[in-house]
């Protein structure tokens, strides 16, 4: 089911915009039953064109898409890389209470909270103060 947000690419631009071409990617910006308002993604462009003359090209995830999946698996993993010491920290204390971890030059904190995991790795050289 395509919802506004979602990327579409045009398979059938017969009875639409002149510039319209068969493969390009537009974002879903309105639907009124089955006729959408598509943007092209540099903004310029703006049409109608009938739901069936496209297809899904990239699903947009609201945040109780995320939430269903996050209860529907057994477990999520968070991670980010390249913060300081205080990024990761904070990051990490937002699932739990996060746990220091220094493997040759690589170091992060990790935290855990039911079937959610979150690593934090720091930026070189951003362990010096924790050794």
């Amino acid at each position: 089911m395509i919802k506004c947000g979602d990327l579409v690419e045009i398979q059938d631009r017969t009875n639409v915009e002149e510039f319209c071409i068969d493969g390009e990617i537009y974002k879903v910006l309105a639907k009124n039953d089955t006729t959408l308002t598509l943007q092209d993604t540099d903004g310029f462009s703006k049409f109608n064109i009938s739901e069936r003359q496209v297809k899904l090209h990239e699903k947009t995830l609201s945040d109780s898409d995320i939430l269903q999946i996050i209860h529907r698996t057994d477990k999520i993993w968070f991670y980010k890389h390249g913060c300081t010491i205080e990024e990761a920290y904070d990051l990490a204390r937002e699932v739990a209470v996060p746990q220091f971890v220094k493997k040759g030059n690589a170091a992060w904190f990790n935290a855990e909270n039911g079937n959610i995991s979150i690593s934090t790795f720091l930026k070189e050289g951003e362990d010096s103060e924790t050794a």
